[in-house]
């Protein structure tokens, strides 16, 4: 079993992936049967169909939620704070489990940025130094698109790959203004939850030269778009 295959060390992927994997396939290993669990898992090419089951989980449903947090875990919650963290968790275990694991910072009554701020924490305790600096890098600007990701960020891992590994959470939002999405920059334009946004700020403090930088980068880049 290969869990949270996202986080897996570059050495275990490349094993999987070009030894262990192989040997299946070829059928060198009667009776071996792999389970791969992740929010990223492996692209396996046609001629596996007959060899690979894929299954989604889905989230857990509010009572699952509710009982998690006020059974298992012990916590005196408000209904309305944990409504919150099921909208932003969308009833994902481990996404619950990062708001119970800061019982000390959960609000005593709805507070969707203090709410947002946990999660990003969470997110950014697992993630990687790439997925990290994704994180902090679209924080700086007001919104973002996959053009600005490419001008702002390294070129590895590619745009894409960051693109899969953020998207993912409830704190990537559609870029609006007012009640309606911004023309023509709607697909593909995206902003950061305002709680999610002021912790990954909060992240360069001691970082201003990069800042600056960053600002630069960005505003070159937009007179370059004009």
């Amino acid at each position: 079993l290969f869990d949270s295959y996202e986080h897996v060390p570059p050495a275990v992927a490349t094993w999987l992936r070009f030894h262990l994997l192989p040997a299946l396939g070829e059928g060198s290993l009667p009776g071996v049967r792999v389970a791969i669990a992740g929010r990223k898992v492996l692209d396996f090419p046609s001629s596996w169909e007959g060899l690979v089951d894929r299954h989604t989980l889905n989230g857990l449903p509010a009572e699952e939620v509710r009982r998690y947090l006020t059974e298992k875990r012990g916590l005196v919650i408000a209904d309305d704070v944990i409504q919150g963290i099921l909208e932003l968790s969308r009833g994902e275990p481990d996404k619950v489990a990062m708001f119970a694991d800061h019982p000390e910072a959960l609000p005593r009554e709805a507070d969707r940025d203090r709410l947002e701020e946990i999660l990003m924490a969470g997110i950014l305790e697992d993630a990687s130094e790439s997925e990290r600096e994704t994180w902090q890098i679209i924080a700086v600007p007001d919104w973002f698109d996959i053009r600005l990701m490419e001008a702002l960020l390294p070129p590895e891992p590619t745009v894409d790959e960051r693109w899969t590994a953020v998207s993912q959470h409830s704190i990537i939002e559609p870029l609006t203004v007012g009640p309606q999405t911004i023309e023509p920059l709607a697909k593909g334009s995206w902003k950061l939850a305002p709680g999610a946004r002021r912790a990954l700020l909060a992240t360069w403090a001691d970082q201003p030269a990069r800042l600056r930088q960053i600002h630069q980068d960005a505003a070159h880049h937009f007179e370059a778009r004009a």
